[in-house]
C-alpha cells in the first residue's frame, strides 16, 4: 500500500518561504526611523509620533518600528541567493519526502 503524504509540494515551499521570512525579518525587530515604513520622505513620522519631524541621521532602534518597502526589497535582493545553503534545503527536502 502506497504512502501518502501529509503535506503537498507546494505547502512545503510555503514553509521554506515562511522560515525565510522569519530569518530575514525577525517579529519583534526594532529599526532605525530612516528605514521606518512610517517615515515620509520629509522626515516626518505618520506613526507613534505622528507630526513630529524625526532625525534619519540616528540610527538608535525604534519600539514603534515598522520595516518599511525600501528596506524589505533590500534584504530580499541581499538575501537573493543566500536563502537557505544547498545543504539546508536538501535537508528540508529530505524532511518533506519523509513526512
Amino acid at each position: 500500500m502506497a504512502r501518502g503524504r501529509k503535506k503537498s509540494f507546494e505547502n512545503w515551499l510555503s514553509e521554506v518561504e515562511r522560515k525565510r521570512d522569519e530569518r530575514l525579518f525577525p517579529k519583534d525587530e526594532k529599526g532605525p526611523c530612516s528605514t521606518c515604513e512610517f517615515c515620509f520622505e520629509d522626515d516626518t513620522c505618520a506613526g507613534a509620533h505622528y507630526g513630529e519631524h524625526v532625525d534619519t541621521e540616528d540610527s538608535t532602534p525604534r519600539d514603534c518600528w515598522s520595516i518599511g518597502l525600501s528596506e524589505y526589497a533590500d534584504r530580499l535582493a541581499k538575501d537573493e541567493k543566500n536563502t537557505f545553503s544547498q545543504e539546508e534545503l536538501l535537508n528540508m527536502y529530505q524532511e518533506y519526502l519523509n513526512s
